[in-house]
């Protein structure tokens, strides 16, 4: 039993130690993607970038650091894009601190 616990244990650390975060400009080559779509079903790279944007709000809003007002999810996306367009200096940071940086710059939350 203590060898299947410590080969899960290493398989856990090794999967950890390879993992790697995406950046900015990885996050970035989903935009034209996402802009050719309007109006049509999104594609694979649409879908991706739309996913994780959603994530990233949905994380924000959880801890209380992003305060969206009630919008479609179309347009917190066209908030994040227009954040990578207009901080080239900001791609090579990880793409959740990219994400993060624009959407608690469009909906700030007020103090109590």
């Amino acid at each position: 039993m203590k060898k299947i616990l410590l080969l899960a244990v290493l398989v856990c650390l090794s999967s950890a130690a390879n993992a790697r975060v995406m950046s900015g400009r990885e996050l970035k080559e989903w935009v034209p993607k996402y802009e050719s779509v309007h109006g049509h079903p999104p594609g694979v790279e649409a879908g991706l970038l739309m996913g994780y944007v959603l994530g990233i709000l949905d994380t924000g809003v959880a801890t209380g650091v992003i305060c969206p007002p009630p919008s479609r999810f179309r347009q917190t996306t066209d908030v994040v894009v227009k954040y990578l367009q207009a901080h080239p200096d900001q791609l090579d940071q990880p793409a959740h601190d990219v994400a993060l940086a624009a959407l608690m710059s469009a909906y700030p939350c007020g103090k109590p």
